[in-house]
């Protein structure tokens, strides 16, 4: 296929029956589906993810995403406020619905004492100045923030389900999904097999579900995400004999880290076919949206026909989509 259809956003469109989208996640977590693709062999290998160390080799890097999702949905006497990040002291930059209830000057009230003004809006909502001890009201009241195509109220137990094992970091108001599927039990092989582990950190926002909608997708403008990185961690990535990405989050810091030799920034790096990439050399994901610069970057690593027909192969095989789905292998 040539550039300019590679670019077309119509080229990043499928059919996908409504019960393919997971509403809730596999258990135990290794046990969801992992389809493997070669990008040389174009082969197509079929297992469970408990399975990943026997795809894997002694000396692959396997690099994963800390970041810890916070339970930044709220509700308040004024409606709707998902926390998005901190923009000063006491200020966070919100999502609020209904939007018309949250004019400037406004002052909104959450249980437990805790209370905001509206200060201003924001491109993305509404800037918040925040009375009252915010974490507490987190903790205690507020919900972990399901994507909208998981048709339910978020639960308890998607506190620790919506959640990496290894999550450390706070910050992301999404999952970076592909580490999801990880347990004690697959990080244990992994080791036993001579795989190792590296962390970074990106703090997922709220644009990871935003469908691109520029039909020329080149002119598809990422939101800005904070990563850090430590030099120690970048050097064991860099000197790798392959490293792997665990999701397209962490594959966007360590493409950004090569090109910019900064450890710790904000990146908008957008990723599509035609991207060459500097230290990637394999990628563990979910499948994604249609449209979504999420599949863009997939597509980018593993070849436009090779996951076009990958997802075809998933849709007839009955996989299960998006944040609590299944798996690809792509080496």
């Amino acid at each position: 296929m040539d550039a300019n259809r590679l670019h077309a956003l119509e080229a990043y469109d499928y059919v996908l029956p409504k019960e393919r989208i997971a509403q809730v996640p596999a258990r135990p977590r290794d046990h969801s589906r992992l389809l493997q693709l070669s990008r040389t062999g174009k082969s197509v290998t079929v297992g469970q993810f408990f399975n990943l160390p026997d795809c894997l080799r002694e000396g692959d890097l396997l690099v994963i995403n800390n970041t810890r999702v916070i339970p930044a949905r709220l509700q308040s006497d004024h409606g709707e406020v998902l926390l998005v990040r901190p923009t000063e002291h006491h200020c966070w930059d919100t999502i609020v619905h209904p939007g018309k209830r949250f004019k400037p000057g406004t002052k909104i009230e959450f249980p437990g004492g805790v209370s905001a003004t509206v200060l201003t809006q924001s491109r993305i909502g509404r800037i918040l100045h925040f009375e009252g001890d915010i974490q507490s009201l987190m903790e205690k009241h507020g919900r972990m923030p399901l994507p909208p195509y998981i048709e339910r109220e978020a639960e308890e137990s998607d506190r620790r389900f919506y959640q990496t094992i290894y999550a450390k970091k706070a910050g992301s108001v999404a999952a970076p999904t592909a580490g999801l599927h990880f347990t004690n039990r697959v990080f244990e092989a992994l080791k036993d097999h001579g795989v190792e582990v590296a962390r970074i950190t990106l703090s997922v926002g709220p644009g990871t579900f935003r469908p691109v909608k520029t039909r020329d997708i080149t002119t598809h403008q990422i939101d800005p995400e904070y990563y850090s990185c430590a030099r120690s961690a970048w050097n064991r990535i860099a000197a790798a004999s392959r490293t792997i990405a665990v999701g397209t989050t962490t594959t966007r810091a360590i493409e950004t880290i090569s090109r910019t030799g900064e450890m710790e920034g904000y990146t908008n790096l957008f990723i599509y076919p035609g991207f060459e990439f500097q230290i990637t050399r394999g990628l563990l994901t979910n499948f994604h949206l249609p449209k979504s610069s999420l599949l863009m970057l997939t597509s980018a690593f593993g070849g436009y026909e090779l996951i076009r027909n990958a997802y075809r192969h998933a849709v007839e095989q009955e996989y299960r989509f998006y944040s609590y789905g299944d798996a690809m292998l792509i080496l």
